[in-house]
């Protein structure tokens, strides 16, 4: 089980949630092996919580990641950091910031756990 560490990122007066935290901090330090679209991604993700008004509904995060006892497994920061976008992070209006998700990646990644949870 990978230990989550007290992540406290904040950018013009906003702070991230806790997951998209740890995944940007190991994305910008170079922690993990990534991609120069992993790396486009962070800066996308920063730039609209710094420029838009975005909101994080932790409560929903901390249920939905608490289904993890549930499986054989703990999502990784990447998966993490997905779902979060996309099912957590919403815009002034209500409605979801990243409605879409499309993930690219080879085989043996784990992309059918992330959307089994």
């Amino acid at each position: 089980m990978m230990r989550i560490m007290n992540y406290s990122y904040t950018v013009a007066n906003k702070s991230y949630n806790k997951y998209i935290a740890e995944y940007i901090d190991l994305v910008e330090n170079e922690k993990i092996r990534t991609c120069e679209e992993q790396k486009l991604l962070v800066k996308l993700v920063k730039k609209a919580f710094a420029t838009e008004d975005l909101r994080i509904n932790n409560e929903q995060v901390e249920k939905y990641l608490s289904y993890q006892k549930y499986f054989p497994f703990d999502l990784f920061p990447w998966e993490k950091f997905c779902f979060i976008l996309h099912n957590c992070v919403f815009r002034k209006d209500g409605l979801p910031r990243w409605s879409d998700l499309f993930v690219i990646m080879g085989r043996g990644r784990r992309k059918k756990w992330l959307f089994i949870f």
